[in-house]
């Protein structure tokens, strides 16, 4: 065979070598539930000394405000609350304290939205005003929120005036 037919040959091999199917593949999503057994009392014990030593250690010294939770497997190991919601009125923080939690909220906003996406119950491009009939702003899909995208002037209008400036 003359070397001017092997590059030809060859090229014709080497494309012929792939999927046949012209439909490109799906992702198959798996998801796996492995059940977590219940926490003995000697392991409850244990995490909720774990935790209280790190609060009387370190948190304790910087004068820590907030809630504390752990849970492991679903179940809460350790619950509490520390300092005040405000000084003057010597308010203590508890179960129901509202807290101002800004950038963090981002990441379990977005995490709740993707799993209500993946249960069919949402969609990113449906409009706010979906959810929010009031909502002033047409146009704004959940997307434009979550990618920070939306334009909204005035966001603090949103919510339930107990701020005070």
């Amino acid at each position: 065979m003359p070397k001017t037919m092997l590059v030809p040959i060859l090229s014709i091999f080497l494309f012929s070598c792939g999927n046949p199917s012209s439909e490109p593949q799906k992702d198959t999503i798996v998801q796996q539930s492995i059940p977590a057994r219940p926490l003995t009392d000697k392991e409850k014990a244990y995490y909720q000394d774990k935790i209280e030593t790190l609060y009387n250690t370190t948190l304790k010294k910087t004068g820590f405000n907030g809630s504390i939770l752990l849970a492991k497997n679903g179940e809460i190991v350790f619950e509490d609350y520390r300092g005040m919601v405000n000084f003057r009125t010597k308010e203590y923080i508890g179960p129901t304290t509202p807290f101002h939690l800004a950038s963090i909220s981002k990441t379990f906003t977005a995490t709740v939205i993707l799993h209500l996406m993946e249960q069919g119950k949402i969609s990113l491009e449906d409009p706010v005003e979906k959810f929010l009939p009031t909502f002033p702003y047409q146009g704004i899909s959940i997307q434009d929120l979550l990618t920070h995208r939306s334009g909204l002037p005035k966001y603090d209008h949103f919510m339930d005036g107990t701020r005070t400036e």
